[in-house]
């Protein structure tokens, strides 16, 4: 992935953060095998607080500022708090508005050669600091 295209998506993560609050993930994955292969994994308080309008949020935000990249996502996919996949992402990582990039990424029953993750945080690790 280009470098203009991840500075869309930090810039993208941070304007919805100071928007509508924290984001607990935020990221790119790619699967190459599908045909929309990136995911957008985002997981939020707010967004469950919005859960009728949660994938508009995203959708439109995707639009505005996701740049070409925005035609291939599959589209953004809301991890609940419970979510197992979730779990195992905040376990591997802890950034806030930053740049993570993993490769062969093994997350569960899915495999994608690409992550880019911004964020990724347990929220009581931030109100505890």
């Amino acid at each position: 992935m280009d470098q203009n295209t991840l500075a869309r998506f930090q810039q993208l993560e941070a304007q919805l953060a100071k928007q509508y609050g924290a984001f607990r993930l935020f990221g790119l994955f790619h699967f190459p095998a599908r045909v929309w292969n990136w995911d957008l994994l985002v997981s939020a308080p707010w967004l469950a607080q919005r859960p009728e309008q949660a994938y508009e949020i995203l959708a439109d935000a995707l639009a505005k500022g996701g740049g070409q990249l925005a035609n291939r996502i599959g589209g953004p996919r809301i991890l609940d708090e419970g979510d197992p996949l979730l779990a195992l992402l905040l376990d591997r990582l802890s950034l806030e508005h930053g740049l993570q990039v993993m490769r062969d990424v093994d997350l569960m029953q899915y495999e994608a050669d690409y992550a880019y993750v911004i964020t990724c945080q347990r929220m009581h690790d931030r109100a505890a600091a």
